[in-house]
């Protein structure tokens, strides 16, 4: 299996788990017919299909994945392709690489939404993930300070 995304999320698809390249508001994969928000699987059973779907693999990263990756080139754009209405868990990422791009602000903004939507009343999961959450939440939130005071801020 071969697996490239920014943001790259599993998504639950029959017994088994699917991968896809999450751009923006949308889910794509990487297919047959370009970027899709149907199934990226290429076939891979054999050799002879793994390679031929290698093969065909090739043009479409080079056409289509390429540009999109050259047109990233700080830690905030990759921050930036982080979707916070479809996956607010992850805002904490968001936060991290703001940090370590040295925009301390936009890493504090980050972090604070985060923490306002991990102590949110939940209907689901545990209280135990709850607060790995937080605790995750306020682990980011002291790393962010701990650099800006060493930026001076």
């Amino acid at each position: 299996m071969v697996m490239c995304g920014v943001d790259a999320v599993p998504l639950k698809e029959g017994t088994g788990f699917d991968y896809s390249f999450k751009k923006h508001d949308g889910r794509y994969h990487l297919t047959p017919r370009g970027w899709d928000n149907n199934s990226g699987r290429w076939p891979c059973e054999t050799e002879e299909q793994a390679l031929a779907s290698i093969t065909a693999l090739l043009p479409l990263i080079l056409e289509l994945a390429v540009p999109w990756l050259e047109s990233i080139t700080t830690l905030s754009q990759v921050g930036d392709e982080i979707n916070e209405v479809s996956k607010p868990g992850l805002v904490w990422m968001k936060a991290r690489l703001y940090m370590l791009d040295g925009d301390i602000p936009r890493a504090r903004e980050a972090i604070d939404r985060y923490l306002v939507w991990a102590k949110k009343p939940r209907n689901w999961g545990t209280k135990e993930f709850q607060k790995e959450d937080i605790e995750l939440g306020e682990r980011i939130f002291d790393e962010i300070e701990d650099a800006a005071y060493a930026m001076g801020e």
